[in-house]
C-alpha cells in the first residue's frame, strides 16, 4: 500500500512537471523551444535590420530625389546667377 502511494505522489509530481514544461496544446514543450531555437535572437536581430535598412534607403531616396528635381525644375537664370557667384 504504501509503494501505491508513493508511486501515485511520483506519478501526480511528474504530471505537475510535465504541465509546468507543456507549452501550447498540440505543440512543442516550452523548454523544447528554447533549446531548438539557438537562433532566435539572430532572426529577430536581421528582421529588425531588414526593417531599418529599408526605411534608410527609402528615406535617403525621398530626401535625394527631392533636392535633385528641386534643383532641376529651377529657372535658368537662377543658375546662371549662381555660377557667376561661384566664379573666380
Amino acid at each position: 500500500m504504501e509503494k501505491q502511494s508513493q508511486l501515485s505522489a511520483n506519478e501526480s509530481e511528474g504530471t505537475q512537471e510535465r504541465a509546468l514544461l507543456s507549452g501550447p496544446p498540440g505543440g512543442p514543450p516550452r523548454h523544447a523551444v528554447a533549446k531548438a531555437d539557438p537562433l532566435r535572437q539572430p532572426r529577430r536581430f536581421n528582421a529588425v535590420a531588414k526593417i531599418t535598412y529599408i526605411c534608410v534607403v527609402a528615406t535617403f531616396n525621398v530626401v535625394f530625389w527631392s533636392v535633385a528635381l528641386k534643383q532641376y525644375f529651377r529657372p535658368p537664370e537662377e543658375f546662371v546667377k549662381d555660377m557667376k557667384r561661384l566664379a573666380f
